[in-house]
């Protein structure tokens, strides 16, 4: 039987959520914004703090948006942009021997459609594929 296409999937393993990783996240990382989404990143991460070798988490703040709702609905949205357009930077850490983590938060007060959501995204993927592969 053929197994088919890759799937692109988001497992449990690749999702950023150890308190740890968020301390170290903040002190050793970088930052950046892109359209919608605003972007922390670190790379070189210590074996026990990443459990896959990219991690992800995302965040919608609950100021600006009051019902969970609205929040884990953002949410869905930035974890399906990424899990559709992040192979490109599981090859590229694949090659080097480094953990990547990732934090994506969702910055605008309205909700916008998934398009802007996901073109962030890509610029926000590329730019840190740019930033790995020049260090």
């Amino acid at each position: 039987m053929n197994p088919g296409p890759t799937k692109a999937l988001f497992p449990k393993e690749e999702r950023l959520y150890k308190k740890k990783a968020f301390a170290y996240l903040f002190e050793h990382g970088y930052s950046f914004r892109v359209g919608v989404l605003s972007c922390y990143y670190a790379t070189n991460v210590p074996e026990d703090l990443a459990t896959a070798p990219v991690s992800a988490a995302f965040s919608v703040p609950k100021r600006k948006f009051r019902r969970a709702v609205h929040r884990n609905h953002l949410k869905r949205r930035m974890k399906e942009a990424y899990r559709l357009q992040k192979s490109e930077l599981m090859m590229a850490t694949a090659s080097r021997a480094s953990n990547l983590i990732i934090l994506w938060v969702y910055v605008p007060r309205k909700k916008l459609p998934y398009l802007s959501i996901h073109q962030a995204m890509r610029k926000g993927l590329r730019r840190i594929l740019k930033d790995i592969s020049s260090t």
